[in-house]
């Protein structure tokens, strides 16, 4: 059945609807998408969204984006930091609508418009289908006039106050019990997250911090 639309503000309401949504779930291979280049708050949430995915339900992900990153950092963060297979360019992959249509859920972290995620953009338009796939979205800007939330089976989060979609997502990872702490995968995880954080948080007085960011940093 089609997924219901949902508008959810709270950390714990969050954790609650990716916990229904991917106990839901048939299929095995989540599949996420990314916005053109990515940028570490990006990496950070889908690399949390990976270990979450595979530590509580036993699940693969994948999270696919268009267009070399920009800058070398954030490439040293992919390359150095994130699990391999985590994030893998569009460009670089076969069958790229097979993949969509096959996933039984398509995850959107830190994104608000498709026009900014090209080669999803390009699926969308050209296939029904695609289209109608159900869609998890979790996002930290403001709602967009071509916006995620228009697809027809999309549901989700988007919560300005979070500053950071990692922010988010580190929240989710505690509220599910899981702990980065312990071993060097979750240490460059953790990385990666406070990465996002701190990037995204550029030109922001800390006395404006929110609160869920200065526990994600803690």
């Amino acid at each position: 059945t089609a997924l219901a639309r949902e508008w959810l503000v709270s950390l714990e309401d969050v954790t609650e609807l990716v916990v229904r949504t991917i106990e839901s779930l048939d299929g095995e291979e989540v599949i996420g998408w990314a916005h053109d280049r990515v940028d570490p708050d990006t990496m950070g949430a889908n690399g949390l969204f990976w270990y979450l995915l595979r530590e509580k339900f036993g699940k693969s992900y994948t999270c696919f984006y268009s267009k070399r990153m920009s800058f070398l950092m954030n490439r040293s963060l992919a390359t150095n930091f994130l699990p391999a297979g985590v994030l893998r360019r569009c460009e670089q992959t076969d069958n790229l609508a097979e993949v969509a249509l096959k996933a039984p859920l398509i995850v959107i972290l830190d994104a608000t418009c498709p026009e900014i995620m090209t080669d999803f953009a390009h699926l969308i338009r050209r296939s029904k289908e695609v289209k109608s796939k159900p869609i998890l979205f979790i996002d930290h800007h403001r709602r967009g006039s071509s916006d995620i939330e228009d697809l027809p089976n999309a549901i989700g989060v988007r919560s300005e106050e979070a500053q950071s979609t990692s922010a988010i997502l580190v929240h989710v990872v505690r509220n599910l019990g899981l702990d980065l702490r312990g071993s060097d995968e979750g240490f460059r995880l953790a990385v990666v997250a406070r990465a996002g954080i701190e990037t995204d948080l550029i030109g922001v007085d800390e006395k404006a911090y929110a609160p869920s960011t200065r526990d994600a940093l803690a």
